[in-house]
């Protein structure tokens, strides 16, 4: 008869692997070692393109891999940490002037109210699920050193407060079309956090009849177009004012309820007014 002996020492490597699997579970730590290829592909994207377009005063660094979030402990934890005034930057700037863009926190700015502070936090917790992975991600203003905290799924970026409120925007028509992208978003046609349009149509013949359509939408954030059409000779000329802004900052139309500004200081934004003329 085959015997078979008890090794202590087999146990002993068996019972410590099951008892730190537990540890990790019981403080919310996923015991994956790997962000999945997509998220991961995205914030290598958005690193990149942040620094290749806004990285003179605010680089990116690096990031690494924090595990999932397993229970609601740990989803309170990481909730609390994304949402600390004392931790939480922002971009700050307008992308039209790409060369000044810079980051700050909530506390840097005494205009946020503990109102803007507490809506802001109820939009963010409804984001932040078990079962999602954290990535920290390191980056430098000057010689200060700071961190985010990232959220995602297996399939994008769910949260951040850095890259969730950084922007790209392009244009492809004289008659405006913008399209607003995310971070990792580069070309036009790949861009789909939002779109301002305004469009011209005339009816012939002479003298024309000028119609006009102005839309604007935006994903965790603000857009808002103006515009209107008029006849001139034999031509329609369209005007328009727009803005679009993300994270503490507010788009308002000015007291002629034509034109458009941005107020706040965190977050992206950016706004234009011009016209064109079809004949």
């Amino acid at each position: 008869m085959k015997r078979t002996f008890f090794s202590p020492f087999k146990f002993y490597r068996i019972t410590t692997s099951v008892l730190m699997a537990l540890i990790m579970l019981l403080n919310g730590e996923g015991i994956g070692q790997n962000l999945p290829s997509t998220p991961k592909n995205l914030i290598d994207k958005s690193f990149q393109n942040w620094n290749e377009v806004y990285g003179i005063t605010v680089k990116a660094i690096n990031w690494s891999y924090e595990g999932q979030i397993t229970n609601e402990a740990k989803r309170n934890q990481v909730l609390n940490e994304i949402t600390d005034p004392q931790k939480a930057w922002f971009p700050s700037g307008d992308v039209g002037r790409p060369v000044e863009m810079t980051a700050l926190r909530i506390s840097d700015d005494p205009s946020i109210t503990n109102t803007d502070i507490s809506n802001w936090k109820a939009g963010i917790q409804g984001m932040i699920k078990i079962g999602q992975h954290i990535a920290r991600l390191n980056w430098t203003k000057g010689g200060v050193a700071f961190t985010s905290v990232c959220i995602t799924d297996e399939t994008s970026i769910v949260y951040d407060n850095m890259l969730s409120n950084a922007l790209l925007m392009d244009h492809n028509s004289i008659c405006l079309d913008i399209r607003l992208g995310w971070i990792w978003q580069r070309k036009y046609a790949d861009m789909t956090r939002g779109e301002i349009k305004a469009e011209l149509f005339i009816k012939c013949p002479p003298p024309p009849i000028c119609d006009h359509k102005c839309d604007a939408y935006m994903t965790l954030g603000q857009a808002k177009i103006n515009c209107k059409a008029e006849a001139i000779g034999n031509c329609c000329k369209l005007s328009w004012s727009y803005g679009w802004a993300c994270g503490f900052k507010k788009v308002k139309v000015k007291a002629g309820k034509f034109e458009i500004e941005i107020e706040g200081n965190l977050g992206s934004s950016g706004k234009g007014n011009g016209s064109c003329t079809e004949c």
